[in-house]
């Protein structure tokens, strides 16, 4: 699980999507399992909806194209950024 302060998503001409996931960090450990092969699924849920159900938003067949960067605080904490693509969204 990570806390972000940015996420953007952005639709593709030719189907799908890309974005950036901006300043986020693990709640519980590191990020380095993280691989550019893999396929991963995005969650969240939007803060401005006021029902659970109808808040829930994925991105799926995720795909980080670079590894993950990141900066390392004084604490030894690090804070992520990070580009993606993927396959489908439910935005709404």
């Amino acid at each position: 699980m990570i806390k972000t302060k940015k996420l953007i998503i952005s639709k593709l001409e030719n189907g799908g999507f890309s974005g950036k996931i901006e300043d986020f960090f693990s709640l519980m450990g590191n990020l380095d399992k993280v691989q550019p092969a893999k396929k991963y699924v995005v969650c969240w849920f939007d803060d401005s909806v006021e029902d659970f159900h109808a808040a829930f938003r994925r991105l799926s067949g995720v795909t980080f194209p670079t590894e993950l960067k990141y900066v390392t605080d004084n604490r030894n904490k690090r804070t992520y950024n990070a580009t993606f693509e993927a396959k489908h969204a439910k935005l709404k």
